[in-house]
């Protein structure tokens, strides 16, 4: 399988991250505890759902952030099993 860069994997992780500080910010209402909660799932979803045309034609997303030394490295990748 063919592999390109995409930054979405990592914003998908980046949306949990977010979303669990506002839940937090917020702890004393839950309605807009429920708000961000609900949020977060969409846009999770909509990014997930963004990857799928180029898995379909067989590439899998992958981002390196930044290599921490030699071979190894901080990097975020997403093929059919998750």
């Amino acid at each position: 399988m063919q592999v390109y860069e995409s930054y979405i994997p990592f914003y998908a992780v980046l949306v949990s991250l977010i979303c669990t500080v506002l839940i937090l910010i917020s702890s004393r209402k839950p309605n807009l505890r429920e708000f961000w909660t609900i949020a977060a799932a969409f846009v999770k979803f909509g990014l997930v759902l963004s990857l799928l045309p180029e898995y379909l034609q067989g590439k899998i997303a992958e981002v390196n952030l930044f290599n921490i030394t030699s071979g190894i490295s901080l990097s975020f990748r997403a093929d059919g099993l998750g």
